[in-house]
């Protein structure tokens, strides 16, 4: 097996995915599979990953105007996550009930909510439908689904909103990698500090034609 498909077939994960898409909350696997195209096709390391993964859940939840924890519990949450993949990624040779406990465990949880929600978010809800979503999500599976939201939700549609986050979450890189050494290896996590990043500027001109992770790989490899 070449190290190409070793590289996009990741253990339990499967195959990467360029974006987040669907009309649910985003998924545990979701996040898993968008972290792992960040680390090892955009090629940025795990805090910037984490931080560019956080910028597409958050479409979702502001369209479901559920109030979500800060940004640095957010990003550390998704680090905790891509730490427990590795930590049984390690250990992909053992054969033991105990690490066989441990992988169904987590991947039980994959379809489930990657829950970023404020602790207090259920009474910071005012609007019953809201509320009634969120709790929906946070059962096994994700039932129910977020009105207003196409299945087709991604970079590339004429939705106003989605294409000025998305352009914003490419100023937010540029500044980051500007002052960040890349790692060589993707998957290696760096000593990174800086949750919070300086406000974006505002694009005058023409609309973009071009997702905004296709331009973080031509910025990369450039």
């Amino acid at each position: 097996m070449s190290l190409k498909v070793l590289r996009t077939n990741i253990y339990l994960i499967g195959n990467y995915s360029h974006e987040i898409t669907g009309s649910k909350l985003p998924s545990n696997l979701q996040v898993l599979k968008t972290l792992f195209f960040n680390l090892r096709v955009v090629k940025l390391n795990v805090r910037q990953s984490a931080l560019l993964v956080l910028r597409e859940v958050m479409i979702f939840w502001d369209k479901a105007r559920i109030p979500t924890m800060l940004e640095r519990n957010c990003v550390e949450k998704i680090e905790r996550l891509y730490e427990e993949w590795r930590l049984l990624q390690k250990h992909t040779g053992r054969i033991t009930v105990s690490h066989k406990e441990k992988v169904d465990a987590f991947t039980l949880k994959f379809n489930n909510l990657f829950d970023i929600a404020h602790t207090d978010a259920l009474s910071l809800i005012k609007i019953d439908e809201d509320r009634l979503f969120l709790l929906s999500q946070r059962e096994e599976g994700r039932p129910g689904f977020l009105h207003g939201i196409s299945n087709e939700i991604n970079y590339n549609n004429d939705n106003e909103e989605i294409e000025t986050e998305s352009i914003n979450v490419l100023q937010d890189l540029e500044i980051s990698m500007a002052s960040t050494t890349l790692s060589e290896n993707s998957d290696t996590d760096v000593t990174d500090n800086s949750y919070e990043l300086p406000p974006p500027k505002k694009l005058k001109g023409k609309r973009q034609i071009i997702t905004p992770k296709l331009v973080c790989v031509m910025t990369v490899v450039k």
